[in-house]
């Protein structure tokens, strides 16, 4: 039987391809992919990962490298900094990991809820201290998400969205 939502070769449709899709594969470890690789990664057709990364790379969030691969573009960094700069973390959340970090030789971590992860925001380290992730981490696997879920949802794994909790 064919899962919803998918024909019978087991690809996603066109309408259902969000050119937002393919920007959550690309990590500090597989930093470029290539068509064939998307489309097997999103169970697409090939011409329609093609599209997405094509129209990613029109709008600067990604970029054509040689042999057909692509990798982030520099607008990501532009849009990150202008989140940076509008969120009012630095002006409410600095001061204080900055103190923490230097009364207490540890490293304090600023995180945030995305998608049911754990994204490193910044973090204050005294010397010797230990760096974040620059990847999301399951929520589940830090002491931040721990504390995240708990404040999201009432208490741990309660009251989540489905598949909210990624691996």
């Amino acid at each position: 039987m064919t899962p919803i939502g998918t024909h019978s070769s087991g690809l996603l449709p066109c309408p259902q391809a969000s050119p937002i899709r393919p920007l959550d594969l690309f990590s500090v470890e597989r930093p470029d992919w290539g068509p064939t690789e998307v489309a097997a990664e999103l169970r697409t057709a090939k011409s329609t990962a093609r599209a997405l990364l094509g129209e990613l790379t029109s709008v600067g969030l990604t970029e054509r490298l040689p042999r057909d691969r692509y990798r982030l573009g520099w607008r990501t960094l532009a849009l990150a900094r202008t989140k940076l700069a509008t969120c009012g973390y630095s002006e409410a959340i600095t001061p204080t990991a900055r103190w923490l970090a230097s009364h207490f030789g540890e490293t304090v971590h600023i995180t945030a809820w995305e998608r049911g992860r754990v994204l490193y925001v910044a973090s204050e380290r005294p010397p010797g201290g230990v760096a974040a992730t620059a990847e999301p981490v399951a929520a589940h696997l830090t002491p931040p998400g721990t504390v995240l879920l708990a404040e999201r949802a009432g208490g741990i794994g309660s009251g989540l969205e489905p598949g909210e909790l990624a691996a």
